[in-house]
């Protein structure tokens, strides 16, 4: 019942995403239930999916609404399928091109309607204060690399 559900709460030929329209992509790890939870010492088999995300812009600060979709390869024949069945045509589309913003737009986005933007700022500068430092070369590589125990991105 609850596939039912979660089908149903996709509107068929619901509103494609209009005016500026965000575009960006994850990996998401995912567990095979048919093992049940990992034991200690044991390995889980978890894998990876791929999954588009496409976001309005509202101006000069703010979300619409989202789409999300589990995509087979991170590929242009993958991708731009997503992007012409989500976004209206003569949207703009905008993307970064880089994983390593998946965290600002996580943020932004979780805190969108929160209604003390002071205690946003005291929030990320308490979470800037323990979190490693970056490195330029961090930034613009393609693989995330440990240094002294944290991770980079």
């Amino acid at each position: 019942m609850l596939h039912r559900f979660r089908r149903a709460m996709v509107r068929s030929g619901r509103d494609k995403l209009r005016g500026t329209v965000e575009i960006d992509e994850t990996y998401v790890a995912i567990t095979d239930r048919s093992v049940g939870r990992s034991i200690k010492g044991k390995k889980s088999r978890t894998g990876h999916a791929f999954v588009a995300v496409a976001v309005e812009i509202i101006e000069p600060k703010g979300f619409g609404r989202i789409r999300l979709q589990r995509l087979d390869r991170d590929s242009a024949e993958h991708v731009e399928p997503f992007i012409k069945g989500a976004v209206a045509p003569g949207s703009i589309v905008k993307t970064d091109g880089s994983a390593a913003y998946l965290d600002e737009f996580a943020f932004r986005f979780n805190r969108r309607k929160s209604g003390s933007r002071g205690m946003l700022f005291y929030r990320l500068m308490q979470q800037a204060l323990e979190t490693a430092p970056l490195t330029y070369e961090s930034v613009v590589s393609a693989q995330p690399k440990t240094v002294q125990g944290a991770m980079r991105r």
